[in-house]
């Protein structure tokens, strides 16, 4: 369960290199906890392009785009992922803008201009999973930016 994988990673904090051991082991639970306990620091683009290659399911899939928005190289990998074909991938990308729209208020609504157009033409277009995904982004700019005008 998350409280048992919660009540891990407050155990072991952050662990990168457990984190490593952790993806490779197949089982099911074990690449959620290594998402929880990853350094962010030590994140790569090389670790990042094969553990996304591994994506299966949208629980793991937003654990990943979670521990990527931790890293300097949140913006790059959105960029890249969101224009993925691959379903999980483009999840990714998209869940990877929402929790930029949320955790950078400061980015300029031009920023995200080029991503509605990629939401208008092509979310009709796209898996399930990424379409929820690309909505989540649109609500997320939505909520940040109704917060700023109350404000």
């Amino acid at each position: 369960s998350f409280a048992n994988l919660e009540k891990l990673r407050n155990r072991i904090k952050e662990n990168h290199h457990l984190a490593l051991q952790l993806w490779q082991t197949g089982n099911h639970h074990a690449p959620m906890l290594a998402t929880m306990v990853a350094d962010p620091a030590k994140v790569d683009e090389v670790l990042l392009e094969s553990w996304v290659k591994d994506l299966k399911n949208c629980v793991l899939t937003d654990a990943l785009a979670k521990l990527v928005s931790r890293t300097n190289l949140a913006k790059s990998m959105m960029e890249q992922w969101t224009r993925s074909d691959d379903g999980w991938v483009g999840r990714a990308g998209w869940r990877l803008l929402s929790s930029l729209a949320l955790q950078n208020t400061d980015l300029p609504d031009s920023y995200f201009k080029p991503f509605l157009k990629l939401i208008e033409c092509g979310i009709h277009n796209r898996k399930d999973r990424v379409r929820d995904a690309m909505n989540s982004a649109l609500i997320a700019r939505s909520e940040v930016a109704c917060l700023l005008q109350v404000d």
